[in-house]
C-alpha cells in the first residue's frame, strides 16, 4: 500500500541522514586527528632541531676546551721553560755572588743588583705564566 511504501522511504530517508550524521562526524574526527598528527609533526621537528642546535652547542663547546687545553699545554710548557730558566738565572746569581765575595765588593756591586733584577723579572714572569694557567684551567673547567 501506498502509506507502507511512504514509510518505507521516509525510514530510508532517516537511515540515510543519520549515515552522512555518522559520516560527517568521522569526517571531523578524522580532520581533527590529522591535524593533531600535524601539530605533532611540527614539534617533533622542532625537538630535532632543538636536539641538533643542543648538539651542535656541545661540539662548538668541546671544540673550544680542546683549544683551551692545548693552550694550558702551551703554557704549561712555557712555565717548564720558565722555571728552568729562573733555575739557571738562579745558578747564575749564586755563581756571581761566590765571584763577588773573593773580587771588590764595589766593583761588583751594580753587576749583582742587576742580576738580582733579572731573577727578580725571571721569577715575576714564571709566577705571571702560572698565574695565566691557573686562569685558564679555570676557564676550560667552566667551559665543560
Amino acid at each position: 500500500s501506498r502509506d507502507d511504501q511512504v514509510a518505507v522511504i521516509k525510514e530510508e530517508r532517516k537511515r540515510r541522514a543519520a549515515g552522512e550524521a555518522d559520516r560527517d562526524a568521522s569526517d571531523l574526527r578524522l580532520k581533527e586527528a590529522l591535524a593533531r598528527l600535524g601539530d605533532a609533526v611540527r614539534e617533533s621537528k622542532l625537538s630535532a632541531q632543538e636536539a641538533q642546535h643542543q648538539q651542535d652547542m656541545a661540539a662548538q663547546a668541546d671544540e673550544r676546551f680542546k683549544e683551551a687545553r692545548k693552550k694550558v699545554v702551551e703554557l704549561e710548557n712555557a712555565l717548564v721553560d720558565s722555571q728552568a730558566e729562573v733555575a739557571h738565572e738562579a745558578a747564575q746569581a749564586d755563581s756571581l755572588r761566590q765571584r763577588m765575595l773573593t773580587v771588590s765588593h764595589e766593583r761588583h756591586a751594580a753587576k749583582a743588583a742587576e742580576m738580582h733584577r733579572a731573577l727578580t723579572m725571571a721569577r715575576d714572569e714564571a709566577a705571571d705564566a702560572q698565574s695565566r694557567i691557573i686562569a685558564l684551567e679555570g676557564a676550560a673547567r667552566h667551559e665543560r
